[in-house]
């Protein structure tokens, strides 16, 4: 199921592609062979995958560059082991416990999860709930920006809108462009935050409690 995805997904990419072609008549971005083989680790244990290489002939100032959705490039183990691993932690098993617990549920191909890395898994997550509570560093009058996604939403409606129009905009660097013209054409009508007049204060380290 996870090769057929992959094929799909790079057989439609080269399918919206097809009208770029050289003065030959040949189509720029082809299929190239496949990547190196790689392991996953899943729920049902480690599975063999091998991505499809694609080859965009075009000069380089225009190329663009195939990240797979199915299959992200530095992707080892699926989204299912990323939930199971702090259910089980939830759940009480203790860090020495977790090879052992891994082991009878996905089998063997589990040993890589030792417990030094689930103790590095657990240091990562407290320094995420730490970017959780950080507004609370900043004016009360702030907060209500930095907790809404608004001027996230906002911002990229207008250029999803464009995009939407336009397909596509090529090579990176155009994308990029057009993203930043697009919005700093929005930010016209944008709104001061609520206390801005405390960021000065917050620039030169005053803390808020």
């Amino acid at each position: 199921m996870l090769a057929a995805a992959i094929e799909r997904e790079v057989a439609s990419y080269v399918e919206t592609r097809e009208e770029l072609t050289d003065d030959a008549g040949r189509r720029l971005v082809v299929r190239n062979g496949f990547l190196p083989e790689r392991e996953i680790l899943t729920g049902i244990g480690k599975v063999a995958v091998k991505q499809p290489r694609i080859r965009d002939r075009r000069p380089p100032d225009q190329r663009e560059y195939f990240t797979p959705a199915v299959l992200p490039k530095y992707l080892r183990k699926t989204k299912s082991m990323d939930e199971l691993i702090p259910w089980l932690y939830l759940k009480g098993i203790s860090t020495n416990d977790f090879p052992e617990a891994l082991q009878a549920l996905l089998g063997t191909d589990a040993k890589g999860l030792s417990a030094s890395t689930i103790t590095r898994l657990k240091s990562v997550w407290e320094e995420e709930c730490a970017e959780l509570l950080a507004f609370y560093d900043f004016p009360a009058e702030n907060w209500c920006h930095i907790r809404t996604t608004n001027p996230i939403e906002s911002t990229f409606a207008t250029i999803r809108l464009r995009q939407r129009k336009t397909r596509g905009c090529g090579s990176a660097k155009a994308s990029l462009t057009m993203m930043f013209k697009l919005a700093q054409s929005a930010a016209k009508g944008w709104r001061k935050l609520r206390g801005h007049t405390h960021l000065k204060d917050l620039l030169r380290g005053v803390r808020f409690i």
